[in-house]
């Protein structure tokens, strides 16, 4: 069963997410950690994904919207896919 999902929000900043992720999985307890692009106009889908292709052993998704849908829109865009997933705890965090 899958316990703990954290949705780590992004627009424009993947500098911070990549940041924050790596604190994330350096912890003890293992989440798996889904990105919401929320319609970035940099690089970040791009840096995101070298990041997720050379983190391989870490549990980690990403998930793009096709508009920005501001902050709440884009943590549900998480909060779906976590529930869909059957995650039991989920946690929000925006850097």
């Amino acid at each position: 069963m899958n316990r703990l999902a954290i949705i780590v929000l992004n627009w424009n900043g993947s500098d911070d997410a990549i940041e924050c992720v790596d604190s994330l999985i350096k912890q003890t307890l293992k989440p798996t950690i889904v990105i919401v692009d929320n319609n970035s106009s940099d690089n970040s889908v791009a840096v995101f994904e070298e990041y997720i292709s050379s983190h391989k052993k870490e549990k980690i998704i990403l998930l793009k919207n096709s508009d920005n849908l501001g902050f709440a829109g884009g943590i549900n865009t998480g909060l779906i896919y976590a529930l869909k997933n059957n995650f039991e705890y989920i946690g929000v965090l925006n850097p």
